[in-house]
């Protein structure tokens, strides 16, 4: 799963090495390759609209600083995780 997927790059990177990638953002997310699940009106600030343990991995890029409650988040992403699953989270903001 890619969390606010900006332009979609990532996403698009992962799909075309045969990963299953699901995308959500806030507002509708942009248009992408018909293999990418798009979900619109996801707020990260709260929870996630997914079955616990649904997914091997969760990306966020640049996105985490502009997280009102982060906690709450990860906390969200550990839950729809896989045993075993991985996040991967990059932001600009050493804070």
């Amino acid at each position: 799963m890619d969390l606010s997927p900006g332009d979609g790059a990532t996403a698009r990177l992962l799909a075309s090495l045969g990963y299953a990638v699901v995308v959500t953002d806030y507002d509708r997310p942009p248009p992408l390759t018909q293999e990418i699940e798009r979900g619109g009106g996801v707020d990260l600030n709260h929870f996630l609209p997914f079955q616990s343990g649904t997914f091997d991995a969760v990306d966020l890029v640049e996105v985490i600083e502009h997280i009102e409650n982060q906690a709450q988040l990860i906390r969200e992403i550990r839950r729809v995780l896989k045993p075993g699953g991985r996040f991967v989270a990059y932001t600009p903001n050493r804070e």
